[in-house]
């Protein structure tokens, strides 16, 4: 696959606040001010981040996804105490991924 036409398919997108700083290719960039604009990149970079830590399967890139989740919990009011309470509150009610219960078949999805 052509590396330039995929990194074109990708753009644009929302990236760490200090890369223009450090980078030293011919990129551009704009800051966006629209709000919901930013929470709809910060979603798409959440995808991204998941894909790449699934492809990579890194402590690096676990700490990308993390860091994108802490960000999202911000721009929308929440705090990551918070999301800590509800995972721990959904935990104890339908549990964990511990066993590896692997749904096979349900009607519910069509």
């Amino acid at each position: 696959m052509d590396n330039n036409k995929d990194l074109k398919y990708k753009l644009p997108k929302i990236i760490r606040d200090k890369i223009p700083d450090v980078s030293t290719n011919n990129l551009e960039f704009r800051i966006e001010k629209d709000e919901s604009r930013i929470k709809d990149f910060l979603f798409l970079k959440l995808l991204e981040e998941a894909s790449e830590t699934y492809k990579n399967r890194s402590k690096e890139e676990i700490w990308d996804l993390l860091d994108v989740v802490d960000e999202i919990c911000e721009v929308m009011g929440f705090s990551m105490d918070e999301i800590e309470n509800l995972r721990k509150e959904k935990n104890k009610k339908l549990g964990w991924f511990k066993k590896g219960v692997i749904l096979e078949k349900t009607d519910y999805y069509d």
